[in-house]
Parts: C-alpha cells; structure tokens; sequence
C-alpha cells in the first residue's frame, strides 16, 4: 500500500508519451519521519520513431503496416502519429492523430483522429473516411474511461440479394453516420501479452445519428469480460463471455451491415470461418445480426521452452433481433492449438471443428496473439 502513489505516479510519467524509459526508486533506507525519499529517473524518447510491420494471418493473409510518431508538437508533449497499414481485409487503413496527453490534468488526454478505410469483409465491402475526437480519462489506477465524437462518410457496396434481404433497398451507395460512444475498461489482468492472473472487464455503448445528416440512427452496446486464472507453472485457463445487442431508432427499418454483429473466425467460434456463424442471404454471403452472445474455455499449457499448447472449447451465435439470445440456437466448437513466444506476443496455429454440424470442414487460424 506504500507504494501505490508511486506506481500511480510511474504511469501518469510514462503515459506522457514523452519518455523512452521511467523507473521510480524508493530509498527506504533513507526516511526520516515519515518521510520517503524518492529518486525518478526518466529518458527522453526520440523526437521522431518509425515502426514497421510484416505478419500473415488466414483471415488478413500478408499484411504490413507503419506507425509515424512525432513528439512534443508545437509544445506541451503533444504528439503526431501517422499510421498505415494494408491487408486482405483492410486494402487502405489511413489514420492521423494528434494528441494532447495531461489535458486538464495529468490522467486525461485528447486526441482529433482524422481517418480513412477501405474494408473488404464477406459480405460486403466498404470505404469510410471521416474524423474522431476523443477524451480519454483515468479513472483509477486499473480502470479508464472514454467518450468520442465519430464522423463519417461511408460508401457501402453489396449484391442486390444483400440490399433486398438485410437492407430492405434502402439507399445505402453514400451516407454519413455521426455517432457518440462512451466506454468503460477495467483491467486487473497481468502480465500484458500472456495474461495469466485476474480479470479484464470491458463495456461500451454507441448513439448513431447526432447531427450532421447522419442517415443512420441506433443504439448499440457491448459487454466483454475475460477471466484469467494460474493452475500451477505454465498452466494456465482462460475464459471468456461477450454479449452485445443493437436496434434501430426513430423509425429506421434496418441498422447498418457494417455495423451488425457477426461471429465466427480466430477471434471468435473457430469452427466457422469469418462472419460465417448467423444469419446469411440467399447468396450465402454473411448479412450479420442485432445479437451476438459468444463464450469461450481455453487450457493453455507449456510444451518445451517456447512452445507451447492449447485446447479450447468455444460457443456462440448472431440472430436478427435486438435483446435475443435463445441459448438452444448456440453453436459449439472445440479445437487445439500452439503457440510459440515471441517479443511481440505469441504466433498462434488453432484447428477446430464445429460440433453436431454434420461434415463441416475443419477450420485453421493462424495469427499472432492469444485468442483473448
């Protein structure tokens, strides 16, 4: 309980964003009176970093991105970041953020996010370029807490069978949505990229339609909790429940296909390809749903050295309507995997089967970082 301020303080330092490193040394030996004498040693970081990245995943194939950072802006540890990246999925992922860290106090910050995207899922694709504006606040030491203002411009495309059945012809080639969202974290769990204690909570509910012509209007919400528990050295289960739901408003027929909810792929219930589990078209092709529910069990477990294994059991569905969750409709997969540690986190090979599916095809993921 000493040293709680001090650790408080070593993150309000760090997330300046200013310094390479900050370490924080007590001098217990050295107190008087009640007194604690502290020694804070702190490295300023480059004024300007380049980080570039290559990975293949089954879902996203090869895929390479870039990350900009600029320091200290015009004063006051603002901070530019320019990120790129492309993929498969993400053929253009163009952002710019300017950040202004200790913006009222030392544990908030706000950050203008102008952006552009062009996404290839499934059943649809999809170009959105607008703006963010968002201010961030601690809460506590384990808990933060965000509101953001989100603009955008979004032209979809789809096939005619996915505009008849999912989106009842409403004009969807170019449309804006201005939406608020407030979110929610509070993460107990440790150590960063192989978690293996405690608990990670997360909720977050988004208003669509708040000015600006917005020609969406919805509400949507999402709740996220993961549990992480130590068996014995190496051993470790992990589990996790995601629920969400969304439904239209002010007499709006549908809510938008790249909003929806949608389940199945190496995040998800891996006996199903991406967005392949719910509601499909005529076509086949994913129109996703109002209502996810998704849980999942995983043992992980050492092999030798940096290899190691897992078995999972996961669950879940998308339905159509808001606030339903009929558990009989849930579909089940098991699987197992590997995983081999890198600085960066884990390379992760999973195969799994759907269960009581009759002949479905096994389904392989590879990526990197833990399922959850």
């Amino acid at each position: 309980s000493t040293l709680f301020p001090y650790t408080t303080l070593f993150r309000s330092i760090y997330q300046l964003g200013v310094f390479q490193f900050v370490s924080i040394k007590v001098r217990t030996n050295a107190s008087h009176d009640h007194i604690l004498p502290v020694d804070i040693a702190v490295k300023e970081a480059p004024r300007l970093t380049t980080k570039l990245g290559v990975g293949y995943g089954r879902e996203e194939f090869l895929r390479f991105f870039v990350d900009v950072r600029l320091l200290n802006v015009a004063g006051g540890a603002r901070r530019i970041n320019f990120y790129a990246k492309h993929s498969a999925l993400e053929p253009y992922n163009l952002q710019l953020k300017l950040t202004q860290p200790a913006f009222i106090h030392p544990g908030a910050s706000l950050s203008l996010s102008p952006f552009y995207r062009s996404e290839k899922e499934p059943g649809f694709s999809i170009n959105r370029y607008g703006t963010d504006f968002s201010y961030q606040q601690r809460i506590s030491y384990y808990t933060d807490g965000s509101i953001s203002y989100t603009f955008e411009r979004d032209g979809l495309s789809v096939s005619q069978i996915t505009l008849e059945e999912a989106l009842k012809n409403k004009n969807i080639k170019l449309y804006n949505k201005s939406s608020f969202t407030i979110g929610l974290v509070n993460d107990h769990s440790y150590p960063i990229f192989q978690p293996q204690r405690g608990w990670f909570n997360a909720f977050t509910t988004t208003f669509t339609g708040v000015g600006l012509n917005s020609d969406f209007h919805f509400l949507r919400w999402i709740f996220e909790s993961r549990k992480y528990s130590k068996l014995m050295e190496g051993y470790v289960v992990a589990t996790r429940i995601k629920i969400g739901s969304m439904k239209p408003l002010y007499q709006d027929p549908v809510t938008p296909l790249e909003e929806r909810f949608y389940a199945g792929g190496s995040n998800s219930v891996r006996g199903w390809g991406r967005s392949r589990l719910g509601p499909l078209n005529a076509e086949n092709a994913p129109i996703g749903g109002n209502s996810l529910l998704e849980a999942s069990v995983e043992v992980r477990y050492p092999i030798y050295k940096l290899l190691s294994g897992v078995v999972f059991y996961d669950m879940g569905n998308v339905w159509k309507e808001y606030f339903t969750f009929p558990v009989q409709e849930l579909r089940y997969a098991s699987g197992g995997g590997l995983r081999f540690q890198t600085p960066i986190g884990p390379i992760r090979l999973d195969v799994a089967w759907p269960l009581g599916e009759g002949k479905r095809p096994l389904q392989l993921h590879i990526s990197i970082g833990q399922a959850f």
